[in-house]
């Protein structure tokens, strides 16, 4: 799927666990990232993501699981 150009944003799915490795892949390969929350387990690996984002050009965004209220 990071290798389809036509692909521009990845709705990561995963579990908490794999949330910052997927959402890193997808960023290293210029995909905007929309999480379910957790953003990442922890500070240093959100800060790292969010970083990483920054250089790349692009966006990520996270939000809880579900339907809104």
């Amino acid at each position: 799927m990071l290798e389809l150009p036509e692909v521009e944003l990845v709705v990561n799915l995963t579990v908490p666990a794999a949330h910052a490795e997927v959402a890193e892949a997808a960023v290293a390969t210029g995909r905007h990232v929309y999480n379910e929350k957790p953003l990442t387990l922890d500070r240093e690996s959100a800060r790292r993501l969010l970083a990483a984002a920054g250089l790349a050009g692009v966006r990520v965004g996270s939000r809880p699981c579900g339907a809104p209220r």
